[in-house]
């Protein structure tokens, strides 16, 4: 074991921190900075089938790896700053776990579709009061059946996408805002599920800079509570092959671009049920597009949508729904939409 407190570390030729089989750190107002070597994939905290706590640290500028890499390991981090490290600032594999608190991570990583500020791969994140920002990729990256648990906390102002989820993995949003996400011409979500799951609770999602603000594709389930999607670039909620959604006392405004036929909700081959929503003021398209087509070659494209207690006006186009797509309506409000209802 080692505990280290007031410490720097740095410019080492691999990494600041590495520990392994059983062993513990404990690091306090600490800096551990420029360790590693260009090209070499070195983290500055490096754990294998072990544990740390740090609390009020700094690790920055790696100059090949990671700021914190975990291997089967546990982790507990509280009032630290991850930034401007060459690969991830956390990159979480093999059945790991991590804990953070007040914690910020900025400018991690470079370019790629499978690059992020964290990386969890078959291991398990929970952060809160947190702030993901600025990143030349996506904010978080989930692989292998992950998890994350996030309140309280901001995804902001990266390039690809805040959140992307694959492989079964699953996320639980509360209070959070994610914004600003992704690049200008570029159809990067804000939030994109493959074949995985996203609870969002009272949270706020708005001003992607290219893409929809969340999109859902083979056999995605996204819940949504209490929460505002607006201000997107492309659809609010785009949802695609095989997947749920469900969606209660949320509100849906101001999506799309003028010019391009956007929805608020688009739902192509997925069920879906809305009740005491909010969809309002579209940029150009639609607030509720059903996507239905038949098909000789496969099976027809099959959406079915159930909308409750739910008021959509002031977007360019009421519903529209494709056969052989079914909608149910029950003590909706549908008016004063531009182009009809």
């Amino acid at each position: 074991s080692a505990e280290i407190s007031g410490c720097t570390l740095q410019y080492n030729a691999a990494g600041a921190v590495s520990a392994h089989e059983s062993s513990t750190a404990k690091l306090s107002d600490c800096t551990i900075a420029e360790t590693g070597t260009s090209g070499k994939t070195y983290a500055q905290l490096y754990l294998v089938r072990s544990s740390a706590t740090v609390n009020k640290c700094t690790i920055s500028d790696a100059r090949g790896g990671s700021g914190v890499a975990l291997d089967q390991s546990r982790a507990v981090l509280a009032s630290c700053t991850i930034h401007a490290n060459k690969q991830e600032g956390l990159h979480i594999i093999h059945a790991s776990s991590i804990e953070l608190k007040d914690c910020s991570l900025r400018q991690n990583s470079s370019w790629g579709k499978l690059k992020s500020q964290v990386l969890l791969e078959k291991s398990s994140a929970v952060m809160e009061k947190c702030t993901i920002t600025n990143s030349h990729s996506n904010g978080i990256l989930m692989l292998k059946e992950s998890t994350v648990d996030i309140s309280g906390s901001t995804i902001r102002g990266n390039a690809g996408n805040a959140i992307s989820s694959y492989d079964a993995s699953s996320s639980t949003l509360t209070n959070c805002v994610i914004t600003e996400n992704g690049i200008e011409k570029k159809i990067f979500a804000q939030i994109y599920l493959e074949n995985s799951r996203v609870a969002i609770q009272k949270c706020l999602i708005k001003n992607s800079k290219g893409g929809p603000g969340i999109a859902a594709f083979k056999k995605s389930g996204v819940s949504i509570a209490s929460s505002t999607i607006s201000d997107n670039m492309d659809n609010g909620l785009s949802c695609h092959n095989s997947s749920t959604v469900e969606i209660r006392d949320s509100t849906i405004a101001k999506n799309g671009t003028k010019g391009d036929v956007y929805s608020q909700v688009y739902l192509e081959e997925c069920t879906a049920t809305l009740d005491r929503c909010i969809i309002t003021d579209s940029q150009w398209g639609y607030g509720v597009y059903v996507h239905g087509k038949e098909c000789w070659i496969r099976k027809n494209y099959v959406s079915r949508v159930s909308i409750s207690n739910t008021r959509m006006e002031k977007n360019r186009f009421g519903i529209t729904v494709n056969s052989p797509s079914s909608l149910t309506l029950e003590d909706c409000v549908i008016r004063n939409n531009f182009k009809g209802d």
